[in-house]
């Protein structure tokens, strides 16, 4: 199944690249004025990364919290590297790059790795359910627009009454989790904060776009760029890297944006709120291995002098 949707996601890819390089080679564009009017959006570009920090923070929030009811303690300036660490894996295909963060947690002696993995696939159903309930709820804004709230609510219910069963059927197995841990209003807590981290990186998209076309309005571009960015994820490809591109470049399509300006928006959108990460990732990676180092210097030490 996976390598079928792997399949679909190139064919859309190679079709939208073949599209997009057919119109800017036989196209009008005027790049002069478009590169001008592109340089007058230096104050909109940094809204666009205070958007994808407010995002990257929410998640943040909630992986401590996640991992607090682990009795993991992560609440430090270690803990913040951690949590960047699990980012320098956004190249490893199929959500691979989260085993980084328990690794880390299991080098620095902070807990043990089932409870650190059972927390990464805790963050990982709740970030998914989070895309769910924000595209269903949107699907409604061509319906009725005033049903968003209440069909959000009830798809967060949903959502988390599906992992609560889920979570019964292994509740003798070791990857259980505590009893109820999906029943709490902590939990729907951290879904709804993740939910707000999914609309505010759809509406980093919508500050780069708007304008550009008669007529868009922020829940439609919030619904494209959600929906681009899970399905680029679902493929297994490291961090959705060229089908998320491509989605969003059909879907800006579809609002009737300019070629040359849908390439700079896509462009700007994915370097801010995902290439930042990548150097982020590295850095809090290299603090958390140096951490483990002066670690292990002075028991390593002790153990030399055990010796002699």
């Amino acid at each position: 199944m996976r390598r079928r949707t792997r399949t679909v996601a190139f064919i859309v890819l190679v079709v939208v690249t073949a599209y997009a390089g057919y119109r800017l080679a036989y196209g009008t564009t005027d790049w002069g004025g478009v590169i001008a009017q592109w340089q007058e959006m230096g104050f909109w570009l940094f809204v666009v990364l205070l958007l994808a920090i407010a995002d990257w923070t929410l998640e943040a929030i909630c992986w401590m919290w996640l991992y607090g009811r682990f009795q993991i303690p992560v609440r430090d300036r270690v803990g913040v590297s951690v949590y960047l660490a699990g980012h320098a894996g956004l190249f490893l295909p199929a959500q691979m790059g989260r085993i980084i963060r328990p690794d880390a947690i299991v080098r620095l002696g902070r807990g043990g790795s089932v409870d650190a993995l059972k927390a990464e696939a805790a963050l990982l159903f709740l970030d998914t359910a989070a895309a769910v309930v924000v595209i269903g709820s949107l699907l409604f804004f061509w319906i009725q627009p005033l049903a968003i709230p209440v069909v959000a609510l009830g798809l967060s219910l949903s959502m988390l009454f599906l992992a609560d069963r889920i979570s019964s059927l292994l509740s003798r197995t070791r990857v259980s989790l505590p009893r109820d841990f999906w029943r709490g209003g902590q939990t729907l807590a951290m879904l709804w904060l993740i939910i707000v981290g999914w609309l505010l990186n759809g509406l980093a998209m919508y500050v780069l776009v708007r304008g550009l076309a008669a007529g868009i309005s922020a829940l439609e571009v919030i619904f494209f760029a959600s929906l681009s960015r899970l399905l680029g994820s679902g493929t297994g490809l490291p961090g959705g890297i060229g089908v998320t591109e491509g989605l969003l470049g059909v879907s800006l399509q579809i609002m009737e944006i300019p070629l040359a300006h849908l390439l700079l928006a896509v462009a700007a959108y994915r370097i801010t709120t995902f290439w930042v990460l990548l150097p982020l990732g590295w850095s809090g990676l290299l603090f958390v291995n140096r951490q483990v180092r002066k670690m292990r210097g002075p028991v390593e030490h002790e153990l030399q002098v055990a010796v002699k």
